[in-house]
């Protein structure tokens, strides 16, 4: 009787330490996850902080460039279709070495404008881009949204445009995204000159101008455009 009393009060101290145990490790894991979950909660702070100062000064940033910079009215997207060749650009990474250079606009079932992009990458390699476009406000003003990689997209702002849509001026949400656009792959020194002269008028600049080279048809620097707002 003795003995199995003695077992018992064995089993129980023995049943007690592993309860101590547990019980302290499920503490230390509550202590640990109130640590995590604090350092998440401080770091969650610090992120919400920096993605408002973000968007804070990303807004600022589009309010200024917008303030000098207007997309245009009377927009007629049907007219802007089809293909443009890049006369010249602002260079950047993404088209550093890029030859003949082309953008071609159609439009989907869903009213969503499809944007092919293309080109050389020197000395002969082709490249392609696709992507999508859509209206960032009323539909006959120049100012659309690209995405090339969902979610990300990038305002893209025709501020200048013919009345025959022959050519047009590009801008992004910063003056240091700049690009001339017509329908033929070569226009007349004189429309460089014009473009040169009305963009840097708005504060671009053009230090790092490049002329794309494009395989031109002698004609095309004959073609006569009828222009506004030069």
């Amino acid at each position: 009787m003795a003995a199995s009393l003695d077992i018992l009060g064995i089993k129980l101290l023995k049943n007690f330490y592993w309860s101590y145990v547990k019980l302290s490790l499920f503490s230390l894991f509550i202590e640990m996850s109130m640590d995590r979950l604090s350092t998440l909660c401080q770091n969650q702070r610090m992120l919400t902080k920096k993605y408002f100062l973000f968007i804070l000064l990303y807004t600022f940033n589009c309010n200024l460039a917008f303030a000098e910079i207007r997309p245009i009215d009377n927009f007629n997207i049907s007219q802007y279709l089809g293909k443009w060749y890049e006369i010249a650009r602002l260079d950047h990474w993404f088209e550093r070495d890029m030859i003949q250079v082309s953008a071609n606009y159609s439009m989907l079932n869903d009213g969503v404008i499809k944007v092919t992009n293309q080109g050389l990458k020197k000395p002969s390699k082709p490249k392609v881009a696709n992507g999508k476009a859509r209206f960032v406000g009323k539909r006959d003003q120049g100012h659309l949204k690209v995405s090339f990689f969902w979610p990300f997209s990038t305002p893209y702002i025709i501020f200048e445009l013919d009345d025959n849509y022959q050519f047009a001026y590009v801008t992004s949400d910063s003056k240091s995204y700049l690009w001339f656009l017509a329908r033929t792959p070569c226009v007349s020194q004189k429309l460089k000159d014009d473009f040169e002269e009305k963009t840097n008028s708005l504060g671009f600049d053009l230090s790092g101008l490049i002329y794309v080279e494009q395989i031109c048809n002698p004609l095309d620097e004959n073609i006569k455009i009828k222009k506004s707002g030069l």
